[in-house]
């Protein structure tokens, strides 16, 4: 087989496998922080790029790129689109470098000033899940809970939430951690964007650390699957794998 036609062959490979698994586990929005500069952070699968403001830095990711937050005024607008306003299933996982932790300090959460679904952390390393924060529209059910298991800081650490309407469960690199919360959900819909490295509802508690490789899912994952994202196995290939969601995503909108 000649050079070009063995590209072409892995690269129509990473289509036939890298989007349907997409796919299939209900994938929202990817952002991998490779942009090295600019004030825009590219969703890759979506349609949901956000907005980078009071200027952070960008530094080296856990694979390529990251984003450096300051603790105390950096964030990211991600807007409000539809796709965000998951109710039911749903899974966030990402890598985090955290320079320092707080009570509150928040990696993702759905609005400013109601929080259908946030992941945050908590001064003694724990991860931290809260649904329906503020009692936005429509919500069943609410709590802050937290990980039994801790993150280090100084170190790449995987943080995972899920959620699969029975139960909600925590992942530290991988790890599926010892507390399991049953309880009923039903997450609540807001007009508030997206934020990324800040907890609005309730105060201003800003992520103090490094980012990368954040993935939304309107599904919750399984362990196996945990560990595919976390390993880089749902885009193996950066390059690769940016060309085929990008396929998708053109496909996708062509046949709406």
């Amino acid at each position: 087989m000649r050079p070009y036609q063995q590209a072409c062959f892995s690269v129509t490979l990473a289509l036939i496998f890298t989007l349907p698994a997409l796919a299939q586990m209900g994938i929202v929005s990817y952002w991998d922080f490779d942009e090295g500069s600019g004030d825009v952070v590219h969703d890759i699968a979506g349609n949901n790029d956000c907005v980078i403001k009071k200027d952070p830095k960008w530094g080296n990711g856990k694979r390529g790129g990251g984003l450096i937050l300051n603790g105390s005024t950096n964030y990211l607008d991600c807007g409000n689109d539809a796709s965000f306003n998951i109710t039911k299933t749903l899974t966030i996982a990402v890598w985090v470098n955290i320079k320092a932790f707080g009570n509150w300090d928040g990696i993702v959460t759905k609005g400013v000033d109601s929080g259908p679904y946030a992941m945050q952390m908590w001064g003694d390393g724990s991860l931290r899940f809260s649904p329906n924060w503020g009692d936005p529209k429509g919500f069943v059910g609410k709590g802050s809970f937290n990980s039994t298991s801790k993150m280090t800081a100084g170190k790449w650490t995987h943080a995972a939430i899920t959620y699969d309407g029975v139960k909600a469960n925590f992942y530290i690199n991988g790890k599926l951690d010892k507390l399991e919360v049953k309880q009923a959900f039903t997450f609540g819909i807001n007009e508030d964007p997206l934020i990324l490295g800040c907890d609005f509802p309730g105060g201003d508690e800003y992520f103090d650390g490094v980012m990368d490789e954040f993935f939304i899912f309107n599904q919750a994952l399984t362990q196996a699957e945990i560990l595919r994202v976390m390993n880089g196995g749902i885009v193996a290939v950066s390059e690769v794998g940016k060309i085929s969601v990008a396929w998708g995503k053109i496909k996708s909108t062509n046949t709406q």
